[in-house]
């Protein structure tokens, strides 16, 4: 029968490295289960080599089990997460449109209103230049003032005059 460390994790090797400790035969591990199947007590898995043993052998093949694993759960969850955020900006950009519109069509009687003012207003000035033009005195320092404060004043019955066509290009 070979002496194995009970309680030791590691070895020294003579030349004082430090090593895994030798693998158990297969007679000692027959001896170890004989011992442990007359107590009463299951043995640990701290104080059994082999448990040990095991363990390390799980966590050397950590590696090479996720080396095999697939990449499908996590571009599907990468492939979820942006059909979310697309959808969550759809939504906000809706709500942002409705919310445009409603402020669009309550803005649109003050539009229609200030419309009629301005129609009311160029009216009115058109029909102070008339009186301007016939030699109405008050009429013509109002329309003074109102040059003077860069008010320009189209009489209603005369349309603008057309700008100056370009002559044409020669060919």
């Amino acid at each position: 029968m070979t002496m194995e460390p009970k309680n030791i994790s590691s070895v020294v090797n003579l030349s004082g490295t430090l090593s895994a400790p030798p693998a158990p035969s297969e007679s000692s591990a027959l001896a170890h289960d004989a011992q442990t199947s007359q107590t009463s007590q299951p043995a640990l898995p701290e104080r059994d080599p082999r448990a040990r043993a095991h363990t390390r052998t799980q966590a050397l093949a950590l590696p090479a089990q996720a080396a095999s694993r697939s990449a499908f759960v996590p571009l599907l969850l990468s492939g979820l997460a942006a059909l979310g955020w697309l959808g969550f900006q759809a939504q906000q950009q809706y709500v942002e449109r409705q919310t445009l519109q409603t402020a669009h069509a309550s803005q649109q009687q003050t539009v229609d209103s200030a419309a009629k003012l301005r129609a009311s207003l160029d009216t009115l000035a058109a029909d102070t230049q008339r009186l301007a033009d016939s030699g109405n005195s008050n009429a013509r320092a109002l329309v003074d003032e109102l040059k003077k404060r860069g008010v320009t004043i189209n009489p209603a019955n005369t349309p603008p005059t057309p700008a100056t066509p370009a002559p044409p290009a020669a060919r």
